[in-house]
């Protein structure tokens, strides 16, 4: 990663580990490392989708911890009867969240939303934060662009003003990667042995 930004002009942010900073010189404990190997194949395509845009400047790229509940939050929800709906489970699982936050220009911030959305991985956007680096709006009272004026010496093609601008983008995103369970391996048998449509 740190060689695809450094090819393509990108910024990335001291200390940069993917997100895993705290195992840098320390081994995860057993229980962490099929969770953590998960969320790093995530973590790794994210920032090569990123560090592929040239010029952008990550300014962070963590992994959000899941706190686990206190004990007398546990001990408030065992006393209180659940609703039945709280029993059905949903047919997906989180498995890690990040934060990320950089700056880019409009092109290349559509280039990474359209490459979320056709990521190999469901990833869900839970906040998205935007701001422009230019704070003042564009002056209504600003000259509109000449037309050019055809070899004929009449005005055929008359071109639009630029509206918003070429301001660069401060994004902050937070994204959360889901993984849904298969149902063709634990289905039953009797849903195993249906055909499988080509």
């Amino acid at each position: 990663i740190k060689s695809l930004a450094s090819a393509s002009g990108t910024t990335l942010p001291p200390g940069f580990y993917l997100g895993l900073e705290q195992y840098e010189n320390t081994l995860p404990q057993q229980e962490e490392t099929l969770s953590l190997a998960r969320q790093l194949t995530v973590l790794s395509w994210m920032a090569e989708a990123l560090t592929t845009q040239r010029g952008l400047i990550l300014a962070e790229f963590s992994r959000v911890t899941a706190t686990s509940p206190s004990k007398k939050d546990a001990k408030n929800s065992a006393s209180k009867p659940s609703p039945s709906v709280a029993d059905i489970q949903p047919p997906y699982q989180s498995i890690g969240t990040m934060r990320i936050s950089f700056r880019c220009n409009q092109g290349s911030f559509r280039e990474i939303i359209n490459s979320i959305s056709a990521s190999p991985y469901f990833l869900l956007i839970d906040g998205i934060q935007l701001q422009n680096t230019s704070t003042e709006p564009p002056k209504r009272d600003v000259a509109t662009q000449s037309p050019d004026p055809s070899p004929g010496g009449t005005n055929a093609v008359q071109r639009l003003p630029i509206v918003v601008g070429r301001e660069l983008l401060n994004i902050s995103l937070k994204i959360r990667t889901l993984e849904f369970q298969n149902i063709a391996a634990t289905g039953s048998s009797h849903a195993a042995s249906q055909p499988k449509l080509k």
